[in-house]
C-alpha cells in the first residue's frame, strides 16, 4: 500500500499548488503579566501561536517591537531561536497543523 499513500500525497500537493484549498491559519495571542506595572518591575510577555490550518506553516518568523522604555531580559521559544533588543525576532521554522508554540 505504500504506492497508494505516495500517490495520495502527490495528488494533495498538486491540488494545494494549483487550487489552494489547503491553507495555513497561524494565529497569535499576546499576554502581559502583570497587566499593570511600576517602573523597575519585571513584565513577562507571552505570545502563543497556533496553526489551525490544513497544512504545515513553513518558515514562520515572529517580530515584536517593545515599547519605548522597556528593556528585554531574555527571549525564548518552545521551538526555534529568538534574538534582538528593542525589536525581538523569533525564527520558528515550521508549525505543524494544530501545533502550538509559546514565546516569552
Amino acid at each position: 500500500m505504500p504506492e497508494v499513500s505516495t500517490r495520495v500525497t502527490e495528488m494533495l500537493e498538486f491540488i494545494n499548488q494549483h487550487i489552494g484549498i489547503f491553507l495555513t491559519d497561524v494565529s497569535s495571542v499576546k499576554i502581559v503579566f502583570p497587566e499593570t506595572a511600576i517602573p523597575g518591575q519585571d513584565l513577562t510577555y507571552t505570545v502563543v501561536l497556533s496553526n489551525l490550518g490544513t497544512v504545515t506553516a513553513t518558515g514562520v518568523t515572529v517580530t515584536d517591537v517593545l515599547q519605548v522604555g522597556l528593556e528585554p531580559v531574555s527571549a525564548t521559544s518552545t521551538q526555534g531561536t529568538c534574538a534582538g533588543h528593542q525589536t525581538v525576532t523569533c525564527n520558528l521554522d515550521d508549525i505543524a497543523v494544530f501545533q502550538m508554540l509559546q514565546l516569552r
